[in-house]
């Protein structure tokens, strides 16, 4: 591992974390400084992980996608259903 990586599990602790923080936060804005810092890492770190505040949101979206229902319901929807049907 090199000198600066993360060490393994960040970014899944990184996103927990965060998605902690904008349930507490409810609308409210959070940093990446305030992650960092939550998170007891660099700024710079968040960046290696995620390249960007967004790509750090995105990143949470697709985590969320993954362990919801939502998804793979959708998916069935549209295999049984004629599209006009699964539309409505």
């Amino acid at each position: 591992m090199a000198p600066d990586a993360p060490e393994p599990g960040t970014r899944e602790r990184v996103l927990r974390l965060t998605q902690a923080m904008i349930a507490r936060r409810g609308n409210a804005a959070v940093s990446l400084v305030e992650v960092a810092a939550e998170a007891g890492l660099s700024r710079q770190t968040l960046y290696l992980l995620f390249g960007s505040r967004s790509g750090l949101l995105m990143a949470l979206v697709d985590q969320i996608d993954g362990a919801s229902e939502v998804p793979r319901r959708l998916a069935a929807l549209r295999q049984d259903l004629p599209a006009a049907d699964a539309f409505e």
